[in-house]
């Protein structure tokens, strides 16, 4: 990581540049990703390719531990999340199919979390990279099989996807 503002090199958890002062994250001068000097208003970096403006930047100021940790938080989440909407699908029978496989769905979640807690496993981008069929097979069987309450589960896991994807280098 280095200074947006002088191009000076910064450590993971620094918020203040000791070179010039600057907040981290403050200024457009140099790279954040490789401290090279940058053209005003370039999107890109022609030194290292990183995503200057943007939301969808795939540089974090977060520690490889840190974005797992997040992550298998996340997961953790989205456990809970099917466990209730699973259990409240079988209460209703009409959606007991759907009920069933979201209960699964919240055990695999928690088997994933401490996965990604203890291990830390390369090779996590491509899992969620390739999640987007899974997440709209989920979305469509539990909106079709009157359990609109399983939307809520998939917008999450959309948004744990989004998270990853934005994080590419540290998921790879």
């Amino acid at each position: 990581m280095y200074c947006k503002n002088c191009g000076g090199e910064l450590s993971n958890n620094q918020e203040v540049c000791l070179k010039c002062g600057f907040k981290v994250g403050k200024g457009e001068k140099y790279c954040f990703n490789c401290g090279k000097e940058i053209n005003p208003g370039a999107e890109i970096c022609l030194n290292c390719g990183f995503k200057i403006n943007g939301k969808h930047s795939t540089f974090s100021n977060e520690s490889k531990s840190e974005a797992y940790e997040k992550l298998a938080n996340y997961e953790k989440t989205s456990s809970i999340i099917w466990l209730v909407i699973g259990i409240l699908q079988i209460l209703t029978i009409v959606g007991i199919i759907v009920g069933a496989w979201n209960v699964y769905q919240s055990w695999k979640r928690k088997k994933n979390a401490e996965t990604i807690k203890t291990v830390q496993p390369s090779g996590l981008y491509k899992v969620y990279e390739d999640r987007m069929t899974t997440l709209i097979v989920f979305a469509v069987l539990n909106f079709f099989l009157g359990a609109i309450l399983g939307l809520v589960g998939v917008g999450y896991d959309f948004y744990v996807r989004n998270y990853v994807l934005s994080n590419k280098d540290i998921f790879e």
